[in-house]
């Protein structure tokens, strides 16, 4: 019983670590939109410079 517990938290773990580096790549994105002056159209499809 503890041994599956075990491994169910290791898997919600790997999962979560994924979702971090997700989001540490779009936080880098973003910084270097707004480095650029661009963060404005980076997620704005209306913006005219989009696409």
């Amino acid at each position: 019983m503890l041994r599956r517990h075990q491994e169910h938290v290791e898997a919600q773990i790997r999962e979560r670590q994924g979702a971090l580096e997700v989001m540490r790549e779009k936080a880098r994105s973003y910084e270097e939109h707004l480095a650029r002056g661009e963060a404005d159209r980076q997620w704005n499809p209306s913006h005219p410079d989009a696409g």
